[in-house]
């Protein structure tokens, strides 16, 4: 009895698991990705945005900002852009950067990727009389 109830388990998990693959769902926006802007007067995190997304669904995520010491800044002006990387088509939405319930937090919404491949995304920073951005890569499938 007991070896079918681990059994059913089991396959209960199996088969969410599939179910939240088919929908698209990823595991790896569990860890956050840590970037540091071009000039290193910035420490940038990420959460809820994967290395790998999905095409055509609108994306939003938390980005921390700090300074190369790890202070928050808040008050930030962020602009987030993108291309493809070998057509360089443009991102066809304007993400929008909303400050958060803290110093350092914000929020990005309105990400959408219309063309699978490799994209390149470029954060723009302007805080107090610094200017700053960092750029990283996305793999949309």
């Amino acid at each position: 009895m007991l070896l079918g109830l681990a059994a059913l388990v089991l396959v209960d998990k199996a088969a969410h698991g599939e179910d939240a693959r088919r929908n698209g769902a990823r595991g790896d926006h569990s860890a956050p990705i840590d970037l540091h802007s071009a000039a290193g007067r910035f420490r940038i995190r990420l959460a809820g945005l994967a290395r790998e997304e999905r095409l055509n669904h609108l994306h939003g995520f938390a980005l921390s900002l700090a300074t190369a010491d790890g202070q928050p800044v808040g008050g930030a002006s962020i602009v987030l852009r993108g291309k493809q990387r070998t057509a360089l088509n443009p991102l066809p939405t304007l993400p929008r950067v909303r400050p958060g319930p803290r110093p350092g937090a914000y929020r990005v919404e309105g990400l959408r990727f219309h063309v699978s491949g490799a994209w390149l995304l470029e954060i723009a920073i302007e805080f107090e009389q610094s200017r700053d951005h960092v750029a990283f890569d996305i793999d949309v499938k």
